[in-house]
């Protein structure tokens, strides 16, 4: 068997998609972003805290790489329960931040590469345009991705290997689906009017989530009923018809005690008992220690 047959078949045993392109198209992504930046569809402050850091660490990592290993595993939102005075609040997190699925597809691809002599490493990339362009997914209204069968609850990951790409990989337009030219379904639910019926990319810099993952306290114009995650944010994705399926599904849950949710809301977030630290990494959350305090007691004030 040729090792991108192989790779497919191994990747579907956990329903992982994946599509392989020549490491070139790292540079188009780029290139890409780039205009959008100049022409003022990403926001500055959007390319400079996280597009910027992101393509300099894409150029640390390219030595020797012929391709780009694109993939898709389903993950759905997370289930995060805290005790407060003897009562259990429960919230969720979007599945976008857990990211223990790319150390199993790491080591699915590594197992099966290394028996043709071949490589992998962990790519860094703005991943959703890389995977719509791979074609593997595909842009919603909301400029979240999707992918068929799964919705847009999965995690993307991507690897430079050494791996010859495919002759004919496929290289798509970035669009969205043509199902969204007939919906409105997540313009309407997104209460703070990032997403736009009549512009390709929505106003990131609108997004709950841009505010939520910064330290910067909320713009008063943010309504505190909004907020519906403990980062992140669902309304878009949840009354998506493409996640009609998946749209009550849990990938797993996390309970924090009442000593441990105390601290939380104390933001005392510095050597951590091991148990709770053990909990915050497979929530993804330790890079957002700083702003779990204040978005906890925001979505507990607006619950009353």
């Amino acid at each position: 068997m040729d090792p991108i047959n192989h790779l497919h078949r191994r990747l579907a045993t956990i329903n992982c998609k994946a599509t392989i392109i020549p490491v070139s198209r790292a540079a188009e992504i780029r290139d890409e972003i780039f205009r959008r930046n100049v022409t003022g569809d990403i926001h500055p402050d959007l390319y400079r805290l996280w597009l910027t850091p992101l393509f300099e660490a894409a150029e640390k990592k390219l030595n020797g790489a012929k391709s780009l290993i694109v993939t898709a595993a389903p993950q759905y939102p997370l289930s995060v329960e805290f005790r407060v005075q003897d009562k259990t609040f429960t919230t969720r997190v979007p599945p976008t931040y857990t990211h223990g699925t790319d150390y199993l597809i790491h080591y699915l691809i590594t197992d099966v590469l290394t028996g043709y002599g071949l490589t992998a490493r962990k790519a860094v990339l703005p991943l959703k345009l890389t995977a719509v362009r791979s074609g593997l997914a595909a842009y919603g209204r909301n400029n979240v991705t999707y992918v068929f069968g799964m919705g847009s609850f999965f995690r993307l990951a991507a690897f430079y290997s050494d791996l010859e790409p495919p002759e004919d990989a496929p290289w798509e337009e970035a669009q969205a689906m043509e199902t969204c030219d007939r919906c409105l379904s997540c313009v309407q639910a997104c209460p703070t009017g990032a997403i736009d019926d009549k512009r390709f990319l929505i106003r990131a810099e609108k997004c709950l989530t841009f505010f939520n993952e910064r330290e910067q306290g909320f713009p008063d114009w943010i309504d505190p009923s909004w907020h519906n995650c403990l980062v992140g944010c669902l309304r878009c994705q949840l009354v998506c018809p493409m996640n009609k399926r998946h749209e009550k599904s849990i990938q797993f849950s996390v309970a924090f005690t009442e000593p441990e949710t105390e601290r939380i809301l104390s933001n005392r977030m510095s050597d951590l008992p091991v148990p709770m630290q053990t909990k915050l990494d497979q929530l993804g959350l330790t890079d957002y220690l700083p702003v779990l305090a204040r978005n906890l007691e925001t979505l507990m004030v607006k619950a009353g």
